[in-house]
């Protein structure tokens, strides 16, 4: 059988990516080229065809670029060089339900109905009948047992009005932590439960490429090339300040000598190196130092400067909060690659004899998937709400448990993976034939 590749790309090759660079003339060549689309350009969707349909959304696309080549040497020496550039702006709605500013003062009286029902069902007692929207204590929380059906349910006292303010006497003693979560919400208009985020998507990218190619001698032939490429990207979050960036930047270097020994014997050399950063974190970040701290959570602090951020808050009904959600910044992966390349090319009547050696060397130093670094606090509003047996009450108990002070779980990684891996290396040796039987008849095989 034939594998996809030959044998100097292994015996079991997965995606191979061939890269190939132009090179410089004896005349000088150059071009230059724009590309661009906004709103202005664009049609209008499907959706917006009718007159009372809203403005097209924004996209700004532009690219653009020019290349440039040519001799130094006639004959003997050239030069190329290439830059290509893009910026990107989109617009999206990103609307989110959050707390008005009364719920954000402790006042839950809108999730009263006015709807009567009895936490035992048919039957039960007296003293067990509660609006369907009604606030329980989460500190006095017990199980009871139903006299009228044997089944066990929770029971709690009643937040009078559903006012916790008033009920705990004002806002300054709200759970420590709330009060400093609260404030993170955005503000919006007297009435209101809707907050449109106005950010949008970014996209810079450039790349600089460069090659000279030297014919030495009628049998020898170098060159040698580098790539630079760099992207900065924004994605809006739910709302500012927690938004995310991604940055990367790439170097490729490559050297390489083609010897001619004789019209049927060549051999080339590769020389390589490449390294890629990555870096995947909260726009802002690091934050500055004591963030996480400052927020009160027992043993929840900072393991190394870069995870400072702020701590997740995780929300039923509501746009969590917090830097990197659900806990994955910052990642920071230095990615290091040596390559050294010896191919020789033997023919011999009907046979193409290839064999040669591939040495790897490489480095990954950084953070790898620290999940959970700053911590992430769930509020599920099972408390205030009895489980949900206030069922009117589930539409925003998750903020009246965090005003109380009651999360339903917690998560916090102390020791994120701090990645140092030094010394990697994978070495190939190989050898192939390409017999050629016939006009119509090749076969292959190698090693």
């Amino acid at each position: 059988f034939r594998s996809v590749y030959d044998a100097a790309f292994g015996l079991t090759s997965g995606t191979v990516m061939n890269l190939v660079t132009q090179s410089g003339t004896d005349h000088f060549h150059g071009a230059f080229w724009e590309y661009l689309r906004n709103r202005d350009l664009d049609a209008r969707g499907y959706a917006q065809t009718y007159a009372n349909a809203p403005q097209k959304t924004e996209y700004i696309r532009n690219q653009f670029g020019g290349s440039f080549g040519g001799p130094l040497m006639k004959d003997r020496l050239c030069l190329f060089g290439a830059y290509e550039g893009q910026r990107q702006i989109s617009g999206a709605s990103r609307q989110n339900t959050v707390p008005s500013e009364a719920q954000k003062q402790g006042e839950f009286n809108t999730l009263l109905s006015g709807t009567m029902q009895n936490l035992c069902g048919e039957g039960g007692p007296v003293s067990l009948v509660y609006d369907t929207g009604q606030l329980f204590d989460p500190k006095t929380i017990a199980n009871y047992t139903c006299p009228n059906s044997g089944n066990t349910i929770l029971v709690g006292v009643p937040i009078p009005n559903n006012d916790i303010a008033a009920y705990l006497g004002g806002t300054s003693h709200f759970d420590p932590v709330a009060k400093q979560v609260l404030p993170l919400f955005p503000t919006v208009s007297a009435g209101a439960t809707f907050y449109l985020n106005p950010a949008r998507s970014k996209d810079n990218r450039n790349q600089y490429d460069s090659r000279i190619d030297w014919n030495l001698s009628k049998k020898d032939l170098i060159f040698g090339r580098y790539i630079l490429g760099v992207s900065d990207q924004l994605y809006p979050g739910a709302f500012s300040p927690f938004n995310q960036m991604q940055h990367f930047r790439g170097h490729n270097v490559v050297s390489g000598w083609t010897h001619t020994f004789s019209p049927n014997l060549v051999n080339d050399v590769r020389i390589g190196y490449q390294i890629n950063i990555l870096k995947y974190t909260c726009q802002g970040c690091p934050r500055p130092s004591g963030t996480i701290e400052n927020f009160g959570i027992d043993n929840l602090a900072a393991a190394v400067p870069e995870f400072e951020e702020y701590p997740n808050f995780s929300f039923s009904n509501f746009p969590s909060l917090g830097d990197g959600f659900p806990g994955y910044f910052p990642l920071q992966l230095p990615d290091q690659l040596y390559k050294y390349e010896d191919t020789v090319i033997k023919v011999i009547k009907h046979h193409t004899l290839t064999f040669g050696a591939d040495l790897n060397f490489w480095n990954a130093k950084g953070v790898s998937d620290p999940i959970h670094a700053n911590g992430v606090i769930d509020f599920s509003g099972q408390f205030s709400d009895l489980a949900a047996e206030s069922s009117n009450a589930t539409t925003a108990a998750d903020l009246a448990d965090l005003e109380l002070g009651y999360p339903s779980s917690g998560q916090y990684t102390k020791g994120a993976f701090l990645t140092k891996l030094q010394g990697g290396q994978w070495d190939s040796f190989f050898g192939g034939d390409v017999f050629r039987v016939t006009s119509q008849l090749t076969i292959e095989g190698g090693f």
